[in-house]
């Protein structure tokens, strides 16, 4: 059992033991909210989430701080020049910053979520690299669906409603949150790892 396993154990038995807990989860809806894969999506999800908002915010950042994609760009001006149906597009700058940014926060986020839905959400066993191959397609095909989703409602949200970069991130979350779990599930409990033939 690895350092990290071993932690978690410790922290899982903790709580466990917690009266609460254990009056909570003799109520039928608790003890199907309470489990330990639904408990460990959450504080994993909430691990990612935050891994997530700070690339996003880190690029945002950058992005302003070295006046990269702003309106006054001139590669931007340039685009806009010779795509007129760019125009059409409300807020294009900050429409574009977001679907940067958000790509970008993407990457290191969906790899993190991997690592650990694999090992200590879904504790899927496979170790064969043809399966764990296909779990990892399998899980960035889903992501990339999730990345598509989120970003659609940030450039509908901060383009259309003109809403900040950081609360419709907050609200593609939410949504993308609760996608991913359901993914996620049927990914990693549909996938069993064949007996060797002997």
């Amino acid at each position: 059992m690895t350092k990290e396993k071993g932690i978690f154990e410790s922290l899982w038995g903790i709580l466990e033991n917690n009266q609460l807990y254990k009056k909570l989860i003799t109520y039928r809806f608790f003890s199907r909210l309470l489990n330990r894969e639904t408990i460990t999506y959450i504080f994993f999800g909430f691990v990612t989430t935050v891994l997530g908002f700070a690339c996003f915010a880190g690029v945002l950042w950058i992005f302003e701080h070295f006046g990269i994609l702003g309106e006054e760009s001139p590669r931007l001006t340039e685009l806009l020049k010779e795509h007129k149906w760019l125009g059409f597009v409300p807020d294009f700058s900050s429409s574009l910053r977001v679907l940067v940014a958000n790509i970008a926060a993407a990457v290191p986020a969906v790899l993190f979520s991997f690592v650990a839905n694999k090992i200590f959400v879904f504790k899927s066993k496979s170790r064969n690299l043809q399966l764990v191959t296909r779990e990892f397609i399998g899980f960035i095909a889903s992501r990339l669906f999730s990345v598509f989703a989120e970003t659609i409602i940030l450039v509908v949200v901060v383009g259309f409603f003109q809403t900040r970069e950081l609360y419709a991130k907050v609200l593609s979350t939410v949504v993308v949150v609760v996608l991913n779990y359901f993914m996620s599930k049927l990914l990693f409990s549909t996938r069993k790892e064949k007996p060797a033939d002997s």
